[in-house]
């Protein structure tokens, strides 16, 4: 039987599926957007109290019963049903999808039908990185749901030529909410896969939402590449099964390097893929095909939020191991990488998808690391960028209804012409690269936590800090210029 504080935890994770049901059947504009709002209330408060709660040093376990795992292999049933109706008419992928989804899926089913899989003693659990990361996705995630019905409405009456989809797309906003929820409070690596992969069916269905060829091709670049990183979640979860003896992250990231490496080093493979890293980026930047509040979420709350996460909770089992290195330079490249190719980017949506990857590859470059500054580095990092991004896109997402483009270029002089969307973006901008703003604030704490580790690890976050300012001083400049002949 749940006690108050565990019902609560339960009630956030399920409570998304609610107003993603309703959205799903609603019509009306006014009807959906009250809908939209009484649920991103009932989410913060709910997070918020949650917060309230647990907050604090210890680890909180909360264990439901047994009987309920097989609601999640149904669910894995279900979603691997999915994904092959999905690819059943789409030439190139007919075969490729369910070449990927058989074998992992096959394997994690069986498993869990024949009972291979080891017995749990909690199902969630929650610490203060749960709690940072239900706040984000709660109020950040909320704000950004709140603003889509109107950006949708606009968007339609835009684009009259594509189908009227909205509900589906409104309702993959709160399912993406379920998901994100069950994956940072789950303490299964079982329910996390289930999780894990309802978040790459919702990308799958923002991304393609308006059904051109462009968008139904990235949608698909996106599903294959991150079922690779379902692939390595599965094996992971087999080889924890037959050789660690238990699928609880927490006894996992306990377990010490010998015993729990390799399947960290698999879930950590499918983190830095689901956080579009090199070379895996090609997916978020195809991405931007799809309405802004799906990139919002995309970059600042959810989908690649996961995969940081999952990295962040898996650091302990690799740090100080040559698999830890690996990923640490992994995200320096990416870091480094991205933040150049941003450069010579003019499109603003394009330049906030290299600015993601380049942040991200700087997480997962602490995780990587795994001391202690470094991890409370990267936490700092994704609540700073979480902030930063959501602002930036929600504001170019105006600035391209209102003004018909989103490249840097047309935005000269915006601040004459849209100045509260203009002091907004500055904000935005000023937060991701100057004093006294969180991000150069986590940048610095980086390379304290890098001073003593490896010295080519602070070069590329020299280097790769020092072409931001390129890109975001341009960008700040741009939207401030005055227009010489007025």
């Amino acid at each position: 039987m749940l006690d108050g504080n565990s019902f609560l935890v339960v009630f956030l994770i399920l409570f998304p599926l609610l107003p993603a049901l309703l959205l799903l059947m609603l019509r009306a504009e006014k009807a959906v957007k009250i809908v939209v709002n009484i649920s991103i209330a009932v989410m913060s408060m709910a997070a918020i109290t949650v917060a309230v709660i647990f907050v604090g040093g210890i680890t909180d376990f909360i264990s439901l019963s047994h009987h309920l795992d097989m609601l999640i292999t149904l669910g894995d049933i279900i979603i691997a049903l999915v994904f092959m109706y999905l690819a059943r008419n789409h030439r190139s992928m007919r075969y490729w999808i369910p070449l990927l989804v058989i074998p992992q899926y096959s394997a994690v089913i069986f498993f869990e039908l024949t009972g291979k899989i080891p017995e749990s003693s909690s199902t969630f659990f929650i610490d203060n990185l749960s709690i940072i990361m239900v706040l984000i996705i709660a109020i950040v995630g909320g704000l950004i749901s709140i603003y889509t019905p109107g950006y949708m409405k606009k968007y339609h009456e835009e684009h009259p030529e594509i189908k009227d989809r909205r509900h589906i797309f409104i309702s993959a906003v709160f399912l993406f909410f379920f998901a994100m929820f069950g994956i940072v409070l789950s303490n299964q690596l079982t329910w996390i896969y289930f999780f894990w992969e309802i978040t790459t069916l919702c990308s799958f269905i923002m991304i393609g939402y308006s059904q051109k060829e462009e968008a139904v091709r990235n949608s698909f670049r996106a599903l294959w590449m991150l079922l690779l990183g379902g692939a390595g979640f599965a094996a992971a979860i087999i080889y924890a099964s037959l050789y660690c003896d238990t699928v609880e992250v927490t006894k996992l990231t306990a377990a010490g390097k010998t015993a729990a490496l390799i399947p960290a080093v698999l879930i950590c493979f499918a983190g830095f893929n689901k956080a579009a890293q090199f070379p895996f980026s090609s997916w978020l930047l195809g991405a931007m095909v799809a309405p802004t509040p799906s990139s919002a979420l995309l970059h600042s709350s959810t989908m690649v939020k996961a995969g940081v996460y999952i990295c962040i909770r898996f650091s302990p089992a690799i740090h100080n191991t040559a698999c830890g290195t690996f990923l640490a330079f992994i995200g320096a490249i990416s870091f480094f990488a991205a933040s150049a190719m941003a450069i010579s980017q003019s499109d603003g949506k394009r330049v906030l998808a290299y600015s993601t990857i380049a942040n991200l590859g700087l997480i997962v470059l602490c995780a990587g690391v795994g001391s202690y500054l470094a991890l409370w580095s990267a936490i700092l990092l994704i609540i700073f960028h979480a902030l930063a991004k959501a602002l930036m896109f929600c504001s170019v997402g105006i600035v391209e209804q209102q003004c018909g483009s989103r490249n840097i270029e047309d935005m000269h002089g915006l601040i004459s012409r849209m100045p509260f969307v203009s002091i907004m973006m500055i904000v935005g901008i000023s937060g991701m690269f100057l004093a006294p703003f969180g991000m150069l604030i986590s940048k610095w704490s980086v390379l304290e936590a890098l001073a003593n580790n490896n010295p080519i690890l602070p070069i590329a976050v020299i280097l790769g800090s020092s072409l931001t300012l390129f890109f975001w001083s341009k960008w700040m400049g741009t939207l401030v210029a005055v227009n010489e002949d007025k």
